[in-house]
């Protein structure tokens, strides 16, 4: 990841603070996770079947 951070761990993190985020009060409907390469695609899946 940016800065040798871990992929797997950036991911878990991110998807749940999104998660987190969106069970509050929001009008938020979508969003969209912009990832540049196959790895760390594979993470962000790997890390969803998780929270």
């Amino acid at each position: 990841g940016v800065y040798r951070f871990p992929v797997e761990r950036a991911s878990l993190i991110a998807l749940k603070t999104v998660i987190s985020y969106l069970k509050g009060d929001t009008n938020i409907q979508e969003v969209v996770f912009v990832l540049f390469d196959s790895n760390t695609e594979n993470a962000y899946k790997r890390s969803l079947t998780t929270v």
